[in-house]
């Protein structure tokens, strides 16, 4: 199997509570939730290094959760892709990432770019996250991150309660004036918590075209993943366990493992439900609903 991208999920934990999360992530403010991951046997540098250098995948990201839950772990993809030239993508609430993490990242890889999300103006932001700060944290990892020079990713995740807010996060982008900030917005996935909250996006694909006109100093795009996602083909999903899955949304589902990354490596292959599928988004083709 010839592996592009690695989405690689380094905990399920996160110190957010977003109500729209499809992974229905572990709340760690003081209340750690689910402690499974602690039974895990530890990663170390060797075992990325053995998996990504065997794949040499073009990007690997580093997901959660929240991922800089686990600097370590970060620090260790980090290092792995720089071995071979990849990328490393960091995907964030942003409310760990300051300006010194980046730096650190960006010399440890040089083609460390980022991903912050960002869900509507502050109020909606803070109300969906849960945090009062929530805004304003992922606003500065979005000034600290771009600042560096490196793409910077916004990230949004449309709901029907949002949609009126995509024209006022675009101008607080605007504000930055920097041509590597991009906006990325995709429709929330009814699982997880999105699915309990009823959080859910009815309109049509095509009324996301419009936004790119709003834009003038960062770039907007939309995806739906219709016929454009590679998961089981040439990407996939790593569980915090090691555990190699065809895409995020199936990682709870044993029924499609592949594989493991301190196993067998040359024996993945692609899944064959998803290459069939010919290439549009399959979990919501299924409605694959994570558990709830």
């Amino acid at each position: 199997m010839e592996i592009k991208e690695v989405r690689h999920l380094i905990t399920y934990r996160c110190n957010l509570r977003c109500r729209h999360c499809y992974l229905d992530a572990k709340f760690v403010n003081g209340k750690a939730g689910d402690d499974s991951e602690e039974s895990c046997p530890g990663f170390s540098q060797s075992d990325f290094d053995r998996f990504y250098l065997f794949y040499k995948p073009g990007i690997v990201s580093a997901t959660g959760g929240e991922p800089l839950l686990r600097l370590d772990l970060v620090r260790m993809i980090a290092r792995s892709t720089a071995l071979y030239g990849g990328a490393m993508e960091l995907v964030t609430n942003g409310f760990f990432l300051t300006e010194e993490l980046v730096r650190e990242l960006n010399g440890i890889n040089p083609k460390t770019f980022y991903q912050v999300s960002l869900d509507g103006s502050e109020k909606f932001h803070n109300d969906l996250r849960g945090h009062s700060l929530a805004y304003r944290r992922a606003m500065r990892a979005i000034d600290v991150a771009s600042k560096s020079g490196a793409l910077t990713k916004a990230r949004l995740t449309a709901m029907n309660d949002n949609f009126s807010d995509i024209p006022k996060v675009i101008s607080a982008l605007d504000a930055f004036g920097r041509k590597n900030i991009r906006l990325v917005i995709r429709p929330a996935l009814c699982a997880g918590r999105a699915k309990k909250n009823d959080l859910r996006f009815d309109a049509g694909f095509g009324e996301f075209e419009r936004f790119g006109n709003h834009a003038k100093a960062i770039s907007v795009e939309t995806t739906d993943n219709a016929g454009k996602c590679g998961c089981g083909t040439d990407t996939i999903a790593v569980n915090p366990f090691g555990a190699i899955f065809p895409c995020t949304y199936f990682v709870f589902d044993e029924n499609y493992k592949m594989g493991d990354i301190r196993g067998d490596l040359e024996n993945i292959s692609e899944a064959p439900e998803f290459r069939l599928f010919g290439g549009a988004c399959y979990a919501r083709y299924l409605k694959k609903q994570i558990p709830v």
